[in-house]
């Protein structure tokens, strides 16, 4: 997701000078750019979501803030790459600008709990002293379902087409964080319950779009 990230006023060191030789003033506050402006935001942001919502999980908190980030700006435009001003890809804008009204009631929430956890990092082959590094298990991988990395129950969905894999089916599980949602293909009737759906990313036999492109969408 990105952030607010550019020009933004922060606190400044004041024993530190400016990058001209000549300018020998020392400021309290200085206008600065980049991701660590940007990750300020996101941080306030998730824990003003735990203060409004301390029975969620961290991955509900950033279930959230990724399905209710927007794609376009605060005209309706694509969000622009900064350096060109050209509408941005995904890889760029990710899954778009947080907006944080949006952010209390989201309705539905992609969690993860610590089983879900464990199996993506054996999916990962990773080897069960690395697993223990983060679980308390003899063997956690033994005897688990871990399917693949791409099973973890994340918000956002990639896959990788080509001449010969032409379809894959990713499994996604939601859950409902209020009591009151309009209808739609999965009704909710209580809080906190769980629904599952698949969703199938196909490829067009003979439309060639699969050679070094990525192509986005969104599940609504």
């Amino acid at each position: 997701m990105i952030a607010p990230g550019l020009n933004i006023l922060v606190a400044f060191p004041p024993n530190i000078p400016s990058t001209s030789s000549i300018d020998w003033r020392r400021v309290n506050y200085n206008l600065m750019s980049g991701t660590s402006m940007a990750c300020p935001h996101v941080a306030r942001a998730a824990a003003l979501l735990l203060a409004i919502h301390p029975d969620w999980s961290p991955a509900a908190i950033r279930s959230t803030l990724m399905t209710i980030a927007r794609t376009t700006d605060n005209e309706g435009n694509p969000i622009a790459k900064y350096d060109e001003m050209h509408s941005a890809i995904t890889l760029e804008v990710r899954v778009g600008h947080i907006i944080l009204q949006l952010a209390v009631d989201p309705g539905l929430v992609y969690d993860v709990n610590v089983s879900d956890y464990i199996n993506f990092m054996c999916s990962l082959k990773y080897i069960a002293d690395q697993v223990r590094l983060f679980v308390e298990a003899t063997d956690p991988c033994v005897g688990n379902n871990v399917g693949s990395p791409a099973d973890l129950n994340y918000p956002s969905k990639s896959v990788v087409l080509t001449e010969s894999t032409i379809i894959q089916e990713l499994k996604r599980t939601l859950t409902n964080v209020i009591i009151s949602i309009d209808p739609g293909r999965l009704t909710f009737t209580n809080v906190m319950e769980k629904y599952s759906f698949m969703v199938n990313v196909v490829k067009i036999m003979g439309s060639g779009r699969y050679i070094d492109e990525t192509v986005s969408g969104y599940v609504a």
